[in-house]
């Protein structure tokens, strides 16, 4: 993150950059295919831009705290990305299934509707220093919030495990509006 962070700030052309991560998943994608693997279970990128680290960074480049757009619509742009490979991939090559998690969509529903979820701050990080918790790591000597369960972030990048615990109940046995074609529950059990 800390690289995008850079060269956010100057106006930087990511078109290459995340192609060549893209390349490189569908390598080990690829790779892993020769080695016998016929189902994959993928997450794909959260919203970054929204974790305390980068609301920080958007704070000080655009005076909100609000979530720093640029870095999500790399996200977004990754995961459908991430998607049409894994068609094409499923496609050109016999027996392949997968499951591929909507990390984003997730992440924004909680931000979005924050108490249905029981979580009250999703802005600030539970254990950090600075501004938002979102200056410094979690350490000894950090601020630390005192109920875990009601923050969306544990550190200035990490969820916490509240969160991380809904989501792997939700990717595991939930609908497709956040993991498709099947959940992991159902792409477990498939013989191929």
């Amino acid at each position: 993150m800390t690289y995008f962070k850079r060269d956010l700030t100057r106006g930087a052309n990511f078109a290459s950059g995340g192609s060549g991560i893209l390349d490189s998943t569908g390598n080990a994608t690829y790779d892993l295919y020769t080695l016998g693997a016929r189902k994959f279970a993928i997450i794909g990128v959260p919203p970054i831009g929204c974790c305390p680290a980068e609301r920080v960074v958007n704070l000080k480049l655009n005076g909100s705290d609000g979530c720093f757009e640029q870095m999500n619509d790399l996200a977004r742009s990754f995961y459908n990305a991430t998607e049409t490979l894994l068609n094409s991939f499923t496609s050109q090559f016999q027996g392949v299934k997968y499951s591929l998690g909507n990390a984003f969509d997730l992440t924004m529903t909680i931000i979005n509707n924050p108490l249905v979820f029981g979580i009250k701050d999703v802005k600030t990080a539970c254990c950090g220093n600075g501004t938002l918790n979102g200056e410094g790591q979690c350490t000894p000597l950090a601020n630390l919030c005192p109920n875990r369960e009601e923050y969306l972030f544990w550190d200035f990048v990490h969820p916490t495990q509240a969160v991380s615990w809904l989501a792997a109940l939700t990717l595991y046995g939930g609908a497709q509006q956040f993991v498709t074609p099947m959940n992991f529950s159902q792409l477990a059990p498939i013989d191929i």
